[in-house]
């Protein structure tokens, strides 16, 4: 089916055949391509052919927002998860779902455990606070499975509790037993962040450990 297209006083001509010929052979703009249909019944037809025209011309950009990366959906999804926290304020795109958290973790940049902070506030999150075993359990299982196990900062840290490790963006004790075998032992009398994956294997998850927060380390997000 082609339509021609009258707007401003010039015409332009579309070939609906022909764009889906263009995205069936792209799996890229097949991406886009599933985010105009999608969105086909909200606007009137002389603008529903104009985006298409605007879409093969800047795909790249584009193909992030069907993933999420600056969608609106992808920000509905957020504030409808299931835990019931509000997160209207973030897009999906740099974070992932594990169980009922969701969680941005920095597998390029490494940086100390202040910096590390600073950079999850930025994102409107928080470094990230196990309150449970499952969780725990969950996002170490995750990074196995995506092949990125490393160590991570988290929010744990013992700076202004006199020795007693605290989770930094709850202000609740660590109580899980998730240290590594004797730790936390301070080593050097320099170590108060802590970090996830010390000596972590795949069926080993006994692997908190204290560390030097001037230390370079990846360093996981959750959302707030």
């Amino acid at each position: 089916m082609s339509c021609w297209h009258q707007s401003s006083g010039r015409g332009y001509y579309t070939d609906k055949s022909l764009f889906h010929q263009i995205f069936a052979r792209d799996s890229k703009k097949n991406c886009i391509w599933r985010c105009v249909v999608g969105i086909k019944e909200s606007i009137n037809e002389k603008n529903y052919y104009r985006l298409v025209e605007m879409l093969l011309r800047y795909t790249g950009l584009f193909a992030f927002a069907c993933l999420g990366l600056f969608s609106p959906i992808g920000a509905a999804n957020i504030a409808a998860d299931t835990d019931g926290i509000s997160r209207s304020n973030l897009t999906l795109g740099p974070f992932v779902k594990i169980g009922n958290g969701l969680y941005y973790i920095e597998v390029m940049l490494q940086k100390n455990w202040f910096d590390a902070y600073e950079s999850c506030r930025r994102m409107g999150a928080a470094l990230i606070s196990f309150e449970t075993i499952l969780e725990w359990h969950l996002v170490n299982m995750y990074l196995f499975k995506m092949n990125i196990y490393d160590r991570y900062w988290t929010s744990g840290n013992n700076l202004s509790n006199g020795g007693r490790h605290t989770w930094h963006s709850t202000g609740a004790p660590v109580t899980l037993d998730i240290w590594a075998p004797g730790e936390p032992n301070n080593d050097g009398g320099n170590e108060h962040c802590d970090e996830l994956g010390y000596l972590g294997t795949s069926t080993n998850y006994n692997v908190f450990n204290d560390k030097d927060c001037s230390v370079q380390r990846r360093y996981i997000c959750e959302a707030l």
